[in-house]
């Protein structure tokens, strides 16, 4: 999707929600929103984002497109990950990336191979100060040459 995250939030739930219902599939706990194109320094917003329900199992159903929504398999990848209490938002996810932003400066071993995404994990009917999100971004470990390792 386009436009803001904060106010497309609520758009982009009711389909999700609307399918796993009409399959008879419980509510996934978390919520995934994918930041494409979005600097791990938060300078500006995503390029385009999406939102996700997570199956918990392969067998919950085909992939493909239903509706307005699309089934994917997504292939596993290495994140480096922060655990943050506090509304949901692009605020938070800002806040989180600041800090994962923070280690990898202190781990040059690491570089980011993707853009980030949260994790959301409570509802609406959950306090503000109780919820909790992770905000994540895919990693990869910097390959070095013999004599970037080497003393002199």
């Amino acid at each position: 999707r386009d436009g803001s995250v904060d106010r497309g939030m609520n758009g982009a739930f009711w389909p999700l929600f609307n399918h796993i219902k009409d399959r008879d599939i419980a509510m996934t706990s978390p919520v995934e929103m994918d930041y494409e194109g979005m600097p791990l320094d938060g300078a500006g917003g995503p390029q385009r984002w999406t939102m996700s329900f997570l199956y918990r199992t392969a067998d919950l159903g085909p992939t493909g497109e239903a509706g307005d929504v699309v089934v994917v398999d997504t292939d596993a990848l290495e994140v480096l990950s922060v655990g943050l209490r506090g509304g949901y938002g692009m605020a938070r996810v800002r806040e989180g990336m600041a800090t994962l932003e923070a280690w990898l400066d202190a781990h040059p071993e690491w570089t980011v191979a993707g853009s980030p995404r949260a994790f959301w994990y409570n509802g609406p009917y959950v306090w503000d100060a109780r919820k909790w999100s992770e905000i994540q971004v895919p990693v990869r470990r910097v390959e070095t040459t013999p004599s970037e390792s080497s003393p002199g």
